[in-house]
């Protein structure tokens, strides 16, 4: 099946499913809040705009990469992740006032202004959502290197203390490009490593400018080489395209084969 035809299929579904939990959250917002009505006209536009920032970053960056592209993307991606905590979120302050009606715990006490709590509410669950998404971003950003030594019984000498640097999901596309690349490649070089193996998603989807991701890759230093296997990112990339980058950059890419390293590893 042509990759093309996948997508075709793939983001009308996504976008459709996108647009459904937007206008859950928008309507919950706008019950618990009752904002005045130019405020919800100006909100539900905003949220058309969401909505369609995550279609139209992927297909503007597939046939041109640039400054504008990178920053709609971004926009996308990061309102992405707390609209998905924000869905949930919401989703569970209903149910468990639904479940408090059900069981007539919301009978027993009234309520003097019910708006007050309501809207306290949506202030609790829009700061939770910020303070996840904040911490989520910084976390994004950070690389740190985590050392494990493994024994295995009837090791030959040769391997022993033969070191293995292992990355995977860089996702190398519109929001991770050359200069972050290059920042985890600088960190693989500074561990001198007998061997680099990435484990899949190397990149992220199919974007214009993907071969440049080239020269950083080919600056990866490693005694035994370096190799990788494709994940199912690369899939969305287009796996031919993604693995003859990596292999014009010396990466020996695994696909249902096997390479004996010396000393039998």
């Amino acid at each position: 099946m042509p990759q093309w035809f996948g997508f075709a299929i793939f983001f009308p579904v996504v976008t459709l499913l996108y647009g459904a939990a937007h206008y859950y959250i928008y309507s919950w917002f706008v019950r618990l809040v009752g904002p005045p009505k130019k405020v919800r006209r100006i909100l539900f536009y905003v949220f058309i705009f969401l909505v369609a920032s995550f279609p139209a970053g992927k297909i503007l960056g597939w046939r041109n990469f640039n400054a504008f592209n990178y920053w709609l993307n971004l926009i996308a991606a990061v309102w992405m992740g707390h609209a998905f905590y924000f869905f949930l979120f919401a989703l569970a302050s209903d149910l468990l006032i639904t479940l408090a009606k059900i069981t007539g715990l919301g009978r027993k006490r009234r309520v003097r202004n019910p708006l007050f709590y309501k809207r306290a509410l949506a202030a609790v669950v829009a700061g939770g959502v910020l303070i996840i998404g904040g911490y989520a971003l910084l976390e994004a950003r950070s690389c740190r290197v985590t050392r494990m030594e493994i024994h295995l019984r009837g090791l030959p000498p040769e391997l022993d203390g033969f070191s293995i640097v292992q990355i995977s999901d860089i996702h190398y596309g519109m929001l991770t490009g050359n200069q972050e690349l290059s920042r985890i490649l600088g960190r693989v070089n500074d561990l001198q490593p007998d061997m680099v193996a990435i484990t899949g998603d190397l990149v992220d989807e199919s974007v214009s400018h993907m071969e440049e991701m080239r020269v950083p890759l080919s600056r990866i230093k490693s005694r035994h080489g370096v190799f990788a296997v494709t994940g199912n990112h690369e899939y969305y990339a287009g796996v031919d395209r993604a693995a003859a980058i990596m292999k014009a950059a010396n990466i020996r890419v695994l696909r249902n084969e096997v390479q004996v390293l010396p000393g039998g590893l």
